[in-house]
């Protein structure tokens, strides 16, 4: 009989009992003793689905979850390593972190066949090792680390220990992060990886298993944690546009201007502040997210169409940076229903405050909060919070190097 083991660490959900399951009898094409052994992805914890016959049902495979492999071009570390670059401080070379594709995938670290027939393994011994990820894992990073090159200020300055530890912001950053998770797993006796790449204090509500019939059965048997892993985080802008601009309710005239102790500040800041002063300002809300139930209060201190411009451009809320504007006249068509004869003016007459607010409070995804059932958008969120939280860890610079 298989048991299923509790998972740890995970938050805000009851310990359940391990179940038992009657044994399995694999497909003679699928009886390779390698064949049905875990590899997640980096990025999400989330595991990669075989391209073969697997003991994954196929209900489960979906498409955005087959394996991809990112390694840096050879020579990188020893470069990054080399004293000339490293008084540098931005040094960075064009793309030096590749995304390859893999076109068959039996599962387990050895299993990867590459565009082109080559076979290679997950091996921690590789200086720049092949690493497996989601290619939408990959392509949330690459929107983060845009995100994260935007703003103002130097995250590396802010962290712990020497410069070149701490919070990243390139992919060559994230590469070395994600190098040295998958060493963790293999700390005595490097080699082939044969168990899933874990953190050190766990995943956001991540199964941790080594067997894909496992992990089945828990998607089988309804663990409450395993729907929103399996929901597709893929940018789109329309579906994310329509998602979020349906929230949008109108203004009502009477809480469209500012309490007294706020006219002062708008007046100021439409008319006569520096723009220095007035940037400062905008600076304080950025980026939106974490709110309380207090912050949820609008002000009206700034104008509806300034907190229009600033959800749309991804500057407030970076994680929705897939809204569309071209799809606002959806907006217009659905009040224009609701409000027959009546006019109605896209920048003055919604609450776009409000929804702002809503979308920065921490219970997002919880009931009664504005995005609750978006599964999509809710395994977008985990995967940005997981990269926000990534750090190259300052004590283990051997584990990069050796």
């Amino acid at each position: 009989m298989a048991s299923i083991p509790p998972v740890a660490n995970m938050p805000n959900l009851h310990w359940i009992p391990p179940v038992t399951f009657p044994p399995r009898y694999p497909d003679p094409e699928i009886a390779n003793p390698g064949c049905n052994e875990i590899v997640v992805c980096v990025v999400c914890g989330v595991i990669c689905t075989p391209t073969v016959p697997s003991a994954l049902s196929e209900d489960y495979a979906r498409r955005w979850m087959h394996p991809w492999l990112v390694k840096a071009k050879p020579g990188f570390l020893e470069r990054r390593a080399d004293p000339q670059n490293a008084r540098e401080s931005r040094f960075q070379e064009v793309n030096p972190i590749r995304l390859l594709q893999v076109v068959k995938f039996s599962g387990g670290a050895s299993g990867f066949g590459l565009k082109g027939g080559k076979s290679v393994a997950i091996n921690t011994n590789d200086p720049e090792m092949y690493i497996p990820i989601h290619s939408v894992c990959f392509e949330l990073t690459e929107i983060f680390c845009e995100f994260r090159s935007s703003c103002d200020f130097n995250f590396r300055k802010f962290s712990r220990g020497r410069n070149e530890y701490g919070i990243p912001c390139r992919m060559d950053l994230f590469y070395e992060i994600w190098m040295q998770r998958a060493r963790r797993v293999r700390q005595e006796n490097n080699g082939v990886l044969e168990l899933p790449i874990s953190e050190q204090t766990d995943y956001l509500g991540i199964l941790y298993t080594s067997r894909l019939e496992i992990y089945n059965d828990y998607i089988n048997h309804c663990w409450p944690a395993m729907p929103v892993q399996q929901a597709d985080p893929s940018p789109n802008e329309m579906a994310t546009t329509l998602v979020i601009l349906k929230r949008l309710v109108l203004l009502h005239e009477h809480s469209s201007k500012p309490d007294p102790a706020y006219q002062a500040i708008r007046h100021g800041m439409e008319n006569r502040l520096p723009i220095e002063l007035t940037d400062m300002i905008i600076e304080k809300l950025r980026p939106f997210y974490n709110l309380t139930p207090e912050q949820l209060t609008c002000t009206r201190a700034l104008s509806p169409s300034w907190w229009k411009k600033e959800l749309l451009s991804g500057k407030l809320i970076p994680w929705l940076f897939d809204i569309d504007e071209k799809y606002m006249f959806i907006v217009k068509w659905r009040f224009k229903v609701e409000r027959p004869g009546e006019p109605l003016d896209i920048n003055k007459d919604l609450d776009w405050e409000l929804l702002c607010r809503q979308l920065g409070q921490k219970n997002l995804f919880e009931p009664g909060g504005i995005l609750f059932g978006e599964k999509k958008l809710e395994n977008r969120w985990r995967i940005w919070r997981l990269l926000d939280g990534a750090r190259l860890e300052p004590d283990r610079p051997e584990e990069l190097h050796s």
